[in-house]
């Protein structure tokens, strides 16, 4: 239920990570616990399962808002669809659209912005009601005020589900429980 943030620059080791906790990696040495369990021990699904990742590129796919935020979550109402949307930050824009959550995305979804992208995967991300929330620089095309605002909304709805931001911008990350500082792949601070 708490907040960690992997701040550092491009190439620190970041990224790897999120891999190593999506098991795209295994370690090379030592482990990775989870409760106390080893990572590996894991059902890799089940523990995929737990958790959700919002990036800063989003794969949108041919269909519509709503289809595209419900990847996560086949089965999702419409208006759990619509609240996750809200949480995002990205529901007033979708209301704002011709068709709203009907608008058809066309392929790669180019013709919504880098930030309106964002907000989409992050909603998507958020639909599934993880219990580890990745944000892998999953705001950096917002303003820091609508960054704050989103924030602030997945605190107050996802209390107690743990959250790893990572960031290259120490601003995005000022509210963390805990901060990691990597640099060319070591933790150092």
């Amino acid at each position: 239920g708490r907040t960690t943030a992997l701040i550092g620059p491009s190439g620190a080791g970041k990224t790897t990570v999120i891999n190593l906790l999506l098991r795209l990696y295994a370690p090379d040495s030592g482990t990775i616990l989870i409760d106390g369990v080893p990572l590996q021990e894991l059902q890799r699904a089940g523990w995929l399962g737990l958790l959700a990742v919002a990036g800063q590129d989003i794969d949108l796919v041919e269909g519509s808002v709503l289809d595209n935020i419900r990847m996560a979550d086949a089965s999702a109402s419409e208006q759990a669809v619509r609240e996750a949307a809200r949480l995002a930050g990205i529901d007033e824009f979708v209301h704002g659209l011709e068709d709203g959550y009907e608008t058809w995305i066309g392929p790669q979804g180019h013709r919504f912005s880098g930030g309106q992208r964002q907000r989409l995967g992050l909603a998507r991300a958020l639909l599934r009601k993880p219990q580890l929330l990745i944000l892998d620089e999953a705001t950096n095309a917002l303003d820091t005020e609508l960054e704050q605002h989103i924030r602030h909304a997945i605190d107050e709805h996802l209390a107690g589900c743990t959250r790893l931001i990572i960031s290259h911008r120490e601003i995005a990350v000022r509210d963390a429980n805990h901060v990691i500082r990597l640099e060319a792949g070591r933790v150092v601070a």
